[in-house]
């Protein structure tokens, strides 16, 4: 299964042309689409409590949005009406295989961009409302049809609903209209509003992006760096000279502050490297890995007759610095390796499963290999087999 793009447009020229600029309409993006979940698989996922599930509806009154969370009892689908209400569970790839490799389809973008996999179940005129989106998404009709109404005026806070439980915008007006059908898929960039509303029964999946904001970079870094800054590092002024008041704070005074500050980038250079690294690898709060029993003993590991497998919460990725040192991302914590063992580094991210055969070739490395016993003893890593009795 693969993208079927429209003519005359590849990954090459989608990521140039469209990706952050505008939307582009895909017809029959995947003809064979395969069932990744049923509605009643959905609303069995929105009864377990460790899942993020919601239920957004408006059958009261159409501008009365009204928000319920997660987890649900069984009775709670039952009282709904036939019409104008819409379950969404986020996460879904986390929990579904079949949504993990469907989310392999976009892999010309970054992997460290995919946030996760949400499907929505939708009864007839079901829908979140007209809103925007702080980020990329790729929306996927999978059963049914929805029709998307897309605008292209610019939307800010001030557009919202107010006193309303969702964020819906009171003014929507439309100048695009597209129904999609079963295969369909329409990419649509950041802060684009659009609305989208279930016309019978439809599911439709949602594929988002992870897009930092600007403070949690800044606060990622800073933390980072703190921890490697001593307190007996402070202003200093030797320079101190006369001035008209004792209550001003100089343009010298905020100079030399600044110059703590641009001492500290220049002092500290990987430090954008490591601080991003483990933020955009951090899993979210309620998707804990926590090692299982099998995880007892890692130092015994990697070994013959056993497979292992990525964590269902894992996000793991590298980089290479100036110095051609290696780091390994995992869940939030840096993993540093030799220069030259990048190829070690990218089959670990890149392969979700493998054996001691596979692993193996690297292992004479003591970086390596205890690289793999932390990740295996942090519960990153999985034992998913054994065909040794002794394991």
């Amino acid at each position: 299964m693969c993208i079927n793009w429209p003519s005359g447009i590849n990954e090459t020229s989608f990521l140039q042309d469209y990706w952050q600029k505008r939307p582009l309409l895909i017809r029959q993006a995947f003809k064979d689409l395969p069932e990744i979940i049923s509605p009643q698989e959905l609303a069995g996922m929105a009864l377990e409590p460790e899942i993020e599930s919601r239920v957004i509806s408006n059958f009261q009154s159409p501008m009365n949005w009204q928000l319920s969370t997660g987890p649900f009892e069984e009775a709670f689908f039952s009282q709904l009406p036939e019409d104008h209400w819409t379950l969404l569970v986020q996460d879904v790839d986390k929990y579904i295989p079949e949504a993990k490799n469907f989310l392999k389809q976009f892999n010309f973008v970054p992997s460290w961009r995919v946030d996760d996999l949400m499907v929505s179940y939708a009864v007839d005129q079901g829908s979140v409302g007209p809103h925007t989106d702080s980020y990329d998404v790729f929306l996927i009709q999978l059963q049914g049809n929805r029709l998307w109404q897309i605008s292209d005026e610019n939307y800010s806070k001030d557009d919202l609903l107010p006193d309303s439980e969702v964020k819906v915008l009171c003014n929507f007006k439309y100048q695009h209209e597209w129904l999609l059908t079963p295969g369909d898929m329409l990419y649509l960039p950041p802060d684009i509003a659009h609305w989208g509303i279930a016309q019978g029964d439809c599911l439709t999946g949602s594929v988002g992006f992870l897009a930092p904001s600007a403070s949690e970079i800044f606060s990622a870094w800073s933390d980072h760096v703190l921890q490697a800054t001593s307190d007996s590092e402070r202003f200093s002024d030797s320079d101190l000279s006369d001035r008209v008041s004792p209550c001003e704070i100089s343009a010298s005074d905020i100079s030399k502050a600044e110059k703590i500050i641009a001492r500290l980038i220049k002092e500290n250079p990987d430090s954008m490297r490591r601080s991003f690294g483990e933020l955009i690898s951090q899993s979210k709060s309620h998707l804990e890995i926590i090692p299982g029993a099998e995880n007892n003993h890692p130092e015994q590991h990697p070994k013959q007759g056993v497979s292992y497998c990525h964590h269902p919460y894992l996000r793991m990725f590298y980089t290479v610095d100036e110095n051609n040192t290696v780091l390994l991302f995992a869940n939030g914590e840096t993993f540093q390796l030799d220069a030259g063992e990048k190829a070690y580094a990218q089959y670990l991210c890149e392969n979700d499963q493998f054996d001691f055969d596979d692993l193996q070739q690297w292992m004479d490395n003591e970086k390596n290999k205890s690289c793999f016993t932390m990740l295996l003893g942090a519960g990153c890593l999985e034992i998913l087999e054994s065909t040794d009795e002794n394991s």
